[in-house]
């Protein structure tokens, strides 16, 4: 889980500095936060995965977000785990 956080972390503070690279600050800001709420949206954690069209399911498998909310599922509920108690 730690490890996904991490992954996550360096993912998104690399797309930050490439943009803050490439173009000045205000484009820069507008950008990652254009390409991240699609990122977001299309991670399985609003709809299923299995619901989004067809023509857009390739915005999940680019997904950051994907992966990391799917390692931590896994993590919480995945391997045969128990029933929380809560």
């Amino acid at each position: 889980m730690w490890a996904m956080c991490l992954l996550l972390t360096i993912i998104g503070q690399t797309l930050g500095l490439v943009a803050g690279a490439a173009f000045d600050s205000q484009l820069g800001v507008f950008l990652v936060a254009a390409s991240t709420i699609p990122m977001f949206m299309f991670s399985g954690f609003f709809m299923h995965l299995s619901d989004i069209p067809f023509y857009l399911r390739w915005l999940s498998r680019v997904s950051y977000f994907r992966y990391a909310f799917e390692a931590a599922m896994l993590s919480m509920y995945g391997f045969d785990r128990d029933n929380m108690d809560c």
